[in-house]
């Protein structure tokens, strides 16, 4: 099984544009560009609990995304598919599951 590096790329391109676009509309629900909170206060106890939610998935997004970023990186340096830990070439199918993986799953393992 080999790696078409231009499907790969475009792949990650565009998932790097749509957690983009995720994290910035978390962000602007987090900062109520929408509107202030509700002046009901079980309302404001919903909101709040919401926000504590939304907080925990935009880090994860933001997080997801600096992985893309990562891996775009890797691409244009030409190191893509190769362990960051060992230098061995990652399982094609790794990569395919996981798009910015950098580890092999022995190293992945390992930390």
């Amino acid at each position: 099984m080999t790696i078409d590096m231009d499907t790969v790329r475009d792949h990650l391109l565009r998932l790097r544009d749509e957690l983009a676009n995720r994290a910035g509309k978390i962000r602007g629900d987090l900062h109520r560009d929408a509107g202030p909170v509700d002046a009901d206060f079980a309302e404001q106890v919903t909101e709040t609990a919401n926000d504590e939610v939304l907080a925990g998935i935009g880090a994860s997004t933001e997080a997801e995304l600096r992985q893309v970023n990562r891996a775009l990186a890797l691409l244009e340096d030409g190191r893509y598919g190769e362990c960051t830990g060992c230098g061995e070439a990652i399982d094609p199918r790794r990569l395919e599951a996981l798009p910015w993986a950098d580890r092999c799953v022995r190293c992945a393992g390992a930390t």
